[in-house]
């Protein structure tokens, strides 16, 4: 299966070839015939991942004020939850 992957540290867009994911049980893949990547979009994601770290927060100063509103409790809680569902 083909996806767009983007680099964010570069902004270097690339169309990769991927092995289909894995079905458990109670899952099932739909297959793709034809797909529209709109230019627009894609551009403001290159642009956003050629941008520095800087650039990035300012650009997304509402998810970060957002993000800085958090108890340190919920962070921890969220980078648990994060983690398990990553390593399990």
């Amino acid at each position: 299966m083909k996806q767009i992957i983007q680099h964010l540290s570069s902004g270097e867009t690339i169309l990769a070839e991927l092995p289909a994911p894995a079905l458990r049980s109670g899952q099932l893949l739909i297959r793709t015939h034809r797909s529209l990547v709109s230019l627009g979009t894609e551009k403001m994601l290159v642009d956003f991942g050629k941008a520095g770290w800087i650039s990035k927060a300012h650009s997304q100063a509402k998810n970060l004020r957002w993000g800085l509103q958090l108890s340190p409790c919920s962070i921890l809680a969220t980078v648990k939850f994060i983690l398990k569902r990553v390593f399990t």
